[in-house]
């Protein structure tokens, strides 16, 4: 163990000194010098990047999530994967959900509920103006999009079936991988 001590002439020994600048070096540079790396986690949204993950972008760039200690990753959709499947695969960490994952809950998997942010669900159907529908009523015998794959959209599900009675009651085509257009297009109602 070296000690800082004097040498006759005054002056620290080499050994002392180096110690001496590393300590001044880390006491310098604060608590930063000493704080572990920020951990790396992915949070799988439940669509692609648009407003309604807002608050998760003015996170990264407002720096509050390196303030506590997290590189933060957020991965756009992949219409053809699950996204709690892709959470509890590890492919992710965290994951944007809707109360579809209460049928994975129900099914005994490992999905745990960490914060509710909405205490109604966002989602809504459109449709044109020129089809005159304001109603879920109305939409008996009409061409519905929505995507109803890995229980997405389990609201508009349970909507349309309190309203009508039976899902068969809408044609259903499959979920086009741009709804919007296909909507303007008129392909769907």
């Amino acid at each position: 163990m070296h000690t800082a001590r004097r040498k006759d002439s005054g002056q620290l020994s080499t050994t002392s000194g180096v110690l001496l600048f590393i300590l001044l070096a880390i006491v310098g540079l604060g608590p930063a010098a000493l704080a572990a790396p920020p951990e790396r986690i992915s949070i799988q949204l439940k669509w692609t990047h648009g407003f309604q993950f807002a608050g998760y972008y003015a996170a990264i760039e407002k720096g509050y999530y390196a303030q506590a200690g997290l590189d933060v990753t957020l991965r756009e959709i992949d219409l053809q994967r699950d996204i709690v499947e892709q959470v509890l695969s590890g492919e992710a960490d965290y994951g944007t959900a809707d109360s579809g994952l209460l049928v994975h809950h129900l099914r005994g998997e490992p999905v745990v509920l960490v914060n509710q942010i909405f205490q109604q669900s966002p989602l809504v159907l459109v449709t044109r103006a020129d089809s005159g529908i304001v109603s879920p009523y109305q939409m008996i015998g009409k061409r519905i999009a929505f995507d109803a794959s890995f229980n997405r959209d389990i609201p508009l599900i349970a909507m349309l079936t309190t309203t009508l009675g039976d899902l068969a009651r809408v044609e259903r085509p499959p979920f086009p991988a741009n709804g919007y257009q296909a909507l303007l297009d008129g392909d769907v109602t």
